[in-house]
């Protein structure tokens, strides 16, 4: 059975930059990553420097498009049938892993029966992987539809503000209020420095956080975000690294 993390938090606080270092890191140590981005603002690629070819939102536009001139599935399938077959199609193969893009429709209408059929998805292809990750929408949105499934880890990013820990608290407010499966749920404070941690962590644990690992400030991801290069590109010396390896080795841990 896979072992499955999403990866959620307040927007801005650096959500997608972690969940690519650490996909980045396990797929390193042989693991087999199965990469969801399934924020509609898609860049996971980005990070991770590899080219999408194909979304989910693409496909629904093109079930839709169908739909409206009456034509037939391949061999008789239904659209959730047809959906879960093209997604073979649309996944993008990397270096020790294979990401799957959420993306956006483009036309007008209900896309809502998207999210039944990415989580449908995720559970075939799961399987067939040692670990998920799923970098999820900014905010709560996303459990709220309760596409994640279940999931063993729950990584929520705070960076360093009073903002961010409230969003942290409420979104772990909200994973027990629906009654998701979620086994344990983690907070990463991301963007800190030496000046702060203490404060941060002192704060965080008055509001009930679990905070795993601080990752500290990093002067190289912001040049290679301004560059455009991806962060898969990380040099050794990259202080965020250091705070991913931590973070990726408690979960080898608990992983077995």
């Amino acid at each position: 059975m896979s072992f499955r993390i999403a990866i959620s938090g307040k927007g801005g606080t650096g959500k997608t930059t972690l969940a690519g270092l650490l996909i980045s890191n396990l797929a390193a140590q042989g693991k087999k990553i199965l990469a969801i981005d399934a924020d509609p603002n898609s860049n996971l690629h980005m990070v991770l420097g590899i080219k999408v070819e194909g979304t989910i939102g693409g496909l629904l536009e093109e079930i839709k498009e169908k739909t409206n001139k009456l034509e037939k599935f391949p061999a008789g399938m239904n659209k959730v049938e047809y959906l879960n077959f093209k997604l073979s199609e649309i996944l993008t193969e990397g270096r020790g892993f294979d990401l799957l893009t959420m993306g956006r429709p483009e036309g007008p209408g209900c896309y809502c029966f998207a999210n039944n059929v990415l989580r449908d998805g995720i559970e075939a292809l799961a399987e067939k992987y040692d670990c998920l990750i799923m970098d999820s929408a900014a905010g709560m949105e996303h459990f709220n539809r309760k596409v994640a499934g279940r999931l063993d880890l729950l990584i929520l990013t705070a960076d360093a503000t009073e903002r961010g820990l409230r969003t942290a608290v409420e979104i772990r407010k909200l994973i027990s209020e629906l009654g998701l499966q979620v086994k344990s749920i983690k907070t990463v404070l991301t963007m800190s420095n030496n000046g702060i941690i203490k404060k941060l962590l002192s704060m965080a644990e008055q509001k009930g956080l679990d905070v795993a690992v601080a990752i500290p400030e990093d002067s190289f991801i912001r040049s290679f975000d301004l560059e455009g290069r991806p962060l898969t590109d990380l040099p050794e010396s990259s202080p965020a690294k250091a705070g991913i390896k931590e973070l990726a080795g408690m979960i080898c841990k608990n992983q077995g």
